[in-house]
C-alpha cells in the first residue's frame, strides 16, 4: 500500500509550494504506521515518537495544535479537519516565536484580529477541546470575555491554562471585574492562571485536581477570602501552586482567612522571597502535604535570611516524601546553615535539586554529612540533579560517598558546561563507579533535552 501511494507524492504542481494538505491521507496513515511500529531509533525521537505511540489512529495524531501569530489560517482549518472527532489539545502563544513550523509561515497580521480569526475556526469544534492553553498579551482578557470562550459548549475540556505577559487593568484594581471566562458547566481538572483576574463565583472548584495561581490583587482581602472559602470545599484538589509572592498576605494584616486544604498533597511555591516562606507555610494549612517544590528568591540578606528561615520553620513536615528545590540562595551558604534545613524532612525519600550553573561544594558536604546525623534524611532513596553540572573529581567523590549510603537511585541531567570536562574525568575511578551504579546517566553536547523527553520520568 505504501509503495503504491508513493508516486502520488510527485504529482504536485512544480510552481506551487507543497503543503501537508497536498499529501494524501492514506499515505500519511501508512507513514504514521511505519514510524509507530518501527524498531529503529526513528520511533524514539523525543516529543514526536511519544505522541505517535499514544495515537490510536491517524486522526488523533492531529489533535495537538501549536498556534502563533504567524499560523496559516487555511492550514489550521486543514489540521482540524484531519483531526476529525478526536480530542484537541490547543496551545495558543502570541508575542513569542512560533513553536511549530508545520503551522507557521511568514504571513503577519494585526494580532487581536488574528486571534479572533483563530477562535472563529476553533469555536465550531469546541466540543472536541480537551486542553486549552493561552499565552499572550493583555488583550486576551477582553477577547476571551466577548463570548469567545465563556459560552461555548466544551464538554471534554479538562485542562485550561492562561498566562498574560502583562496584567490587564482589571487585575491592577482592588477588585477584579465581574466578567468571567468560566461558567457552571465546565468540568475542568487542571487549571493554571497567571496574571489573569478570576471571578471565583463561577470557578469550577468541585472538579479541580490541580491548580496554579499567581499573583493575586495586592490589596484585595475580599478576593482572597472568597477564594479561600470556595477552595476549602474542593473535594478533589490534590495539587496547588502559587507563582510570585503574596506580600500583603505574608505581612499578616487582619482580615485574611487562612487557606485550609485538608485533602491536598502537593504544594509548589515559586518566586517566593525566602523571608516569607515560613509565614506562607503556616498560612497555607495542608496537613497531608507529601510533595513540596520551592523556588525561592533571595534579597539582600542572603545567608542570614536562610538561617532565619531554617530556625523559624515549623518543627517538622511529617508526611513530606518528595522535596524539589530550585533556588540560587544556597550557593554561598555555609554548611551549618544548610544541614538543619533537612532535619525538618525526616520522611523524605526523594530529593530533586536544580541549581542551574552549578552546585556549591558546601551543599555537597551538607548532603554527605547526613551520614553522621541519624535525624537528617534517614529514608532518602532517590536523589536527582537536574541541569546541574559536576565540575570536578572531588565532587564526583562526594557523590560516590553520598550514594554509598541508603540512596539507591541517582538521576543526573548535565548541562553543556559539564560536557567539556567529561573526557578528562571519565578515566577516574569515581567516574567509572558513577557510570556503573547510576540508573540514569545522561550527557548532551547539543541543546539541553527536557527532563521528561530524556526518559527520566521513569526513575521516580
Amino acid at each position: 500500500m505504501f509503495l503504491q501511494l508513493c508516486p502520488r507524492l510527485f504529482t504536485y504542481d512544480p510552481q506551487s509550494k507543497p503543503t501537508i494538505d497536498s499529501i494524501p491521507l492514506e499515505l500519511l496513515t501508512e507513514i504514521w504506521k511505519l514510524l509507530r511500529d518501527s524498531p529503529s531509533t526513528l520511533n524514539r525521537i523525543p516529543k514526536v515518537s511519544r505522541s505517535w505511540s499514544r495515537a490510536k489512529d491517524i486522526t488523533t495524531l492531529w489533535g495537538t495544535l501549536w498556534i502563533t501569530e504567524t499560523t496559516d489560517i487555511q492550514l489550521l482549518s486543514t489540521w482540524i479537519r484531519r483531526a476529525g472527532q478526536s480530542d484537541l489539545d490547543i496551545h495558543i502563544s502570541f508575542g513569542r516565536a512560533a513553536t511549530d513550523v508545520h503551522l507557521s509561515n511568514s504571513m503577519g497580521r494585526d494580532s487581536p484580529a488574528k486571534f479572533v480569526d483563530i477562535m472563529d475556526i476553533l469555536k465550531p469544534v469546541s466540543i472536541n477541546w480537551r486542553c486549552l492553553e493561552l499565552f499572550g498579551p493583555h488583550y486576551f482578557d477582553v477577547l476571551l470575555k466577548s463570548d469567545l470562550v465563556s459560552t461555548l459548549p466544551v464538554p471534554r475540556l479538562t485542562h485550561f491554562s492562561i498566562k498574560l505577559d502583562e496584567p490587564p487593568l482589571s487585575l491592577q484594581s482592588a477588585e477584579p471585574s465581574t466578567d468571567s471566562i468560566f461558567h457552571s458547566n465546565l468540568y475542568l481538572t487542571t487549571v493554571h492562571i497567571l496574571g489573569y483576574p478570576v471571578d471565583w463565583d463561577f470557578f469550577p472548584f468541585r472538579t479541580i485536581t490541580t491548580l496554579t495561581l499567581g499573583p493575586f490583587p495586592a490589596t484585595s482581602v475580599l478576593h482572597w477570602n472568597t477564594f479561600a472559602q470556595a477552595i476549602a470545599e474542593s473535594p478533589n484538589l490534590v495539587s496547588i501552586g502559587f507563582v510570585a509572592a503574596l506580600p500583603s498576605i505574608a505581612a499578616g494584616p487582619a482580615g485574611y482567612l487562612r487557606l485550609d486544604l485538608p485533602a491536598a498533597k502537593n504544594l509548589s511555591l515559586r518566586f517566593v522571597p525566602v523571608d516569607e516562606l515560613t509565614h506562607l507555610l503556616e498560612f497555607l494549612h495542608i496537613p497531608q502535604l507529601e510533595s513540596l517544590t520551592l523556588c525561592l528568591v533571595s534579597s539582600i540578606g542572603g545567608d542570614q535570611e536562610l538561617v532565619h528561615c531554617v530556625n523559624s520553620l515549623p518543627i517538622s513536615f511529617p508526611n513530606i516524601t518528595t522535596l524539589s528545590i530550585e533556588s540560587i540562595i544556597l550557593l554561598d551558604t555555609p554548611q551549618q546553615a544548610i544541614s538543619p534545613f533537612f532535619t525538618h524532612f525526616s520522611q523524605l525519600t526523594t530529593l530533586r535539586l536544580n541549581f542551574g550553573p552549578g552546585l556549591p561544594i558546601s551543599f555537597w558536604h551538607a548532603l554527605v554529612s547526613r551520614a553522621n546525623d541519624p535525624n537528617a534524611l534517614p529514608r532518602l532513596q532517590n536523589l536527582a540533579f537536574i541541569d546541574t553540572p559536576l565540575l570536578s573529581v572531588q565532587e564526583l567523590v562526594l557523590l560516590r560517598e553520598m550514594a554509598g549510603q541508603p540512596v539507591c537511585e541517582l538521576s543526573l541531567h548535565f548541562s553543556n558546561s559539564f560536557f567539556g570536562d567529561f573526557h578528562s574525568l571519565r578515566s577516574s575511578s569515581s567516574m567509572t563507579w558513577l557510570t556503573d551504579h547510576t540508573r540514569w546517566f545522561f550527557l548532551t553536547e547539543g541543546d539541553r533535552v527536557p527532563w521528561v523527553q530524556a526518559g527520566f520520568e521513569r526513575t521516580f
